[in-house]
């Protein structure tokens, strides 16, 4: 169990750390700092999934800048990783895959 416990922790501390480039699309955003968690398709993981049918489908837009950008329970923040444009361009991204799933 201590095990799961750490390599949870050293997953969401890898994760914080990711650095994406500043000129990054969305879908790249997307794979680069939030597919390991949230999975390839947005079916979820270790995070929540975000696609069709998810819970993050009913929620406002502001909800999700605001995670991604402050971080919530075990997800980190991106507030330093990524640019307030990315972040926007990340909700609009999860929008679409939800809208066209």
């Amino acid at each position: 169990m201590r095990l799961v416990g750490f390599l949870v922790i050293v997953l969401l501390l890898t994760a914080s750390c990711t650095s994406v480039d500043p000129t990054a699309s969305a879908i790249e955003v997307y794979e680069q700092a939030c597919a390991r968690c949230h999975g390839n398709s947005m079916g979820g993981g270790v995070g929540p999934a975000l696609g069709p049918g998810s819970d993050a489908e009913s929620k406002p837009d502001e909800s999700l800048l605001t995670a991604i950008t402050n971080g919530r329970a075990r997800m980190p923040s991106f507030r330093n990783q990524l640019t307030e444009a990315q972040i926007r361009g990340l909700v609009e991204y999860i929008r679409t895959v939800q809208r066209d799933g």
